[in-house]
């Protein structure tokens, strides 16, 4: 059997920096209550699924829906744009919001 890690646009910064932290945690952690970071995140976590899959996100649309800031929402969008510019040549079968 073959064992398939995948690694998320939003986790490759990380991922790029210590390919171990992909591997799962030791035991089951719970998550913690959503802050307005973790929201925003999870803006920008569907912004980049956009790009990935080769759509236009609505940035403004997105901000809208999960009631962060749309200047917050453009500038890290900018910077994970940037860091797929480099990404996606070495990633061509690269699939966003992939259930695992």
């Amino acid at each position: 059997m073959t064992d398939v890690t995948r690694v998320r646009p939003s986790s490759m910064d990380r991922f790029l920096d210590c390919p171990s932290s992909i591997l799962p945690p030791p035991n089951n952690v719970e998550p913690r209550n959503s802050s307005k970071a973790a929201t925003l995140g999870t803006a920008v976590h569907e912004a980049m699924a956009c790009l990935v899959s080769g759509a236009v996100p609505d940035l403004a649309g997105i901000a809208s829906h999960y009631c962060v800031d749309l200047d917050d929402v453009a500038y890290l969008y900018s910077r994970g744009e940037r860091a797929w510019e480099k990404l996606s040549p070495i990633s061509p079968n690269a699939e966003a919001e992939v259930s695992l």
